[in-house]
């Protein structure tokens, strides 16, 4: 009797066993599956298919998206969607309004002569005024993108109106006159 008992006991242990490994198995499935939606959340809606799969080959994501049918994909995709537009205008709330109220920024056309000469001047009056200058400072006074004001004060240099020292995030510009 005493065998029976045991025996039976052992059974229910390992039946226990086994139900407790599938559902722990179908709870890291689902958790991988959302994980995976999660993760394409974060991708923007305009990366492409093969670009995704090539980064999805060396990820241990690939087990998931093989064992997914088309419509579980469908579904993780719209989904997905959903959340990276949420995301994305959460986000542009968040900085509009953490951002400091201020005017808009001078803009130039570079594209023509006239445009060029404009920025130019005003790069060299600021820096008549301030004597020595970042490119940042300067595209902060002056206005315009950053690679207008790079290209400006190229010219400048060139045309031996500004003079450059230090290097990277050290140089500093001066007016020479």
């Amino acid at each position: 009797m005493a065998k029976k008992k045991t025996r039976r006991k052992t059974r229910r242990k390992a039946q226990t066993g086994v139900s407790i490994l599938a559902s722990l198995d179908r709870a890291i499935e689902d958790a991988s599956r959302r994980a995976f939606r999660e993760a394409l959340a974060v991708l923007p809606g305009s990366t492409r298919v093969g670009r995704f799969l090539d980064q999805l080959s060396n990820s241990p994501y690939m087990e998931h998206l093989r064992a997914l049918s088309l419509d579980e994909l469908a579904e993780a995709v719209r989904s997905a969607g959903g959340a990276v537009t949420r995301a994305a205008s959460a986000g542009k709330a968040k900085r509009a309004a953490a951002a400091p109220k201020r005017g808009r920024s001078k803009s130039y056309n570079t594209r023509t002569a006239k445009g060029r000469a404009q920025i130019d001047r005003a790069v060299a009056a600021f820096l008549e005024k301030s004597g020595r200058a970042s490119a940042e400072e300067v595209r902060a006074a002056v206005g315009g993108t950053a690679a207008q004001v790079r290209e400006s004060l190229t010219r400048l240099i060139k045309e031996k109106r500004v003079t450059k020292s230090g290097q990277r995030r050290g140089t500093r510009y001066q007016w020479a006159g």
